[in-house]
């Protein structure tokens, strides 16, 4: 037999773990879910168990706003200087610390009584040193045509751990009771260290945050409407299952209820997260984004009337769906802005991300100060309105990814 060294053309690599390691990769994701499933545990459930020792709706607000006081006043600037020195991977690992060390704290609750504000400038602290590097990571994205599905697959992963997570943490609660969620939920997140350090960076270290170089003018119009997108998620989580505990279910069954209600209603996004990320890549993320934000904003109008928990896990169901046609073209085209200029990505990051801080601070001021004038049902109905309004008003970008 005649063997013929015939030269084959290169062909574009489709995937952008083609790129790197499957071993890099998997770290990477393995990283992410346990994080998801320990945060799943603890973020959703921390401000439950809050309102469970005080009593008050209105502290978890106090609470809330402290997490975005820190960020305004330059936290997220740091976080982006700190990723531009030693890199994303590195700089996450420092949010899985503080985001075990949040949990002795919370863990420590009943003992040592921690301030509201300290309590709320901790969480701050995990959302910049783990959001915001996940987002310096994964800007870095290698085939634009494809990144739809990318960025669905991403969260699908995520996804995995959002719904073992609150499970988990249910029945912990009630065998043990829910303080030992953040216990478990500390033991998880040491875990979720080790892939990341094995993991080698995939962007350049030892840069600048060279903010004179950005010319934020260009994108400020993007950044606006990704804030008002933050905004709409931060009205969701906590506010939506804390009304559900509160006005739904009771104390005596609201862990349980409140974990089996989310986890059901993530297992819908994770098809959709596949197929939309597919969809993004053919053409229809703008559609998909204007779609998923009518419907998220009759959802969250929706919710004012819900008094039943089989009416709260439909809607749930459905919104997850909408939420998820809404944010993955969103994250596209925050990532290919992101990537537009290696230069300035982290300084895009900080910009941003300081901007989405101010839109999120003043929705949870303005629940706040209805919660103290009115009471609780009024401070819900207003964050709901306010969740309404932002999923609308992300529909003002112009992100040249989706055109």
């Amino acid at each position: 037999m005649l063997k013929t060294n015939i030269p084959r053309p290169k062909l574009p690599r489709r995937h952008f773990w083609r790129h790197i390691k499957m071993s890099e990769m998997a770290r990477i994701y393995i990283a992410m879910m346990i994080h998801n499933l320990s945060i799943a545990m603890t973020g959703l459930f921390g401000p439950l168990y809050i309102w469970q020792l005080t009593g008050s709706f209105a502290t978890v607000c106090h609470m809330m706003v402290w997490y975005f006081v820190l960020r305004i006043f330059g936290l997220d600037f740091l976080v982006c200087k700190i990723m531009a020195q030693i890199g994303p991977k590195k700089t996450m690992s420092i949010g899985f610390l503080v985001t075990a060390l949040s949990q002795v704290m919370s863990l420590s609750m009943e003992l040592v009584h921690w301030p509201i504000w300290l309590l709320g400038s901790v969480l701050g602290m995990i959302h910049s040193f783990t959001v915001v590097p996940k987002n310096g990571e994964f800007s870095k994205i290698h085939n634009l045509k494809h990144e739809g599905k990318q960025i669905g697959y991403l969260q699908a992963v995520e996804k995995v751990g959002t719904i073992v997570g609150p499970l988990l943490a249910g029945a912990v609660a009630v065998l043990f009771g829910s303080k030992y969620i953040f216990l478990v939920g500390l033991a998880f997140m040491l875990v979720a260290i080790v892939p990341l350090l094995r993991s080698r960076e995939t962007v350049p270290t030892k840069q600048k945050l060279n903010l004179r170089k950005l010319d934020f003018k260009k994108y400020r119009r993007n950044a606006v409407a990704y804030a008002f997108s933050g905004m709409e998620l931060t009205m969701y989580n906590p506010l939506w299952p804390i009304f559900v505990a509160i006005v739904i279910l009771g104390p005596a069954t609201m862990y349980v209820g409140v974990g089996v209600l989310q986890s059901l209603s993530v297992v819908s996004s994770i098809v959709a997260a596949i197929l939309i990320g597919r969809l993004v890549d053919k053409r229809f993320g703008r559609k998909l984004l204007r779609l998923g934000a009518v419907f998220g904003a009759l959802f969250y109008l929706a919710r004012m009337f819900i008094r039943s928990y089989t009416g709260a896990l439909g809607l749930n169901i459905a919104h997850e769906v909408v939420s998820t046609a809404n944010h993955i073209p969103i994250s596209k085209g925050f990532y290919d802005d992101a990537d537009s200029d290696n230069s300035t990505r982290f300084a895009y990051m900080a910009m941003v991300s300081y901007l989405d801080s101010w839109f999120k601070l003043a929705a949870w001021l303005a629940v706040l100060l209805v919660a103290l004038a009115f009471g609780n049902l009024p401070a819900f109905y207003t964050g709901f309105a306010i969740a309404a309004a932002a999923s609308l008003l992300s529909m003002t970008e112009k992100y040249r990814a989706l055109d």
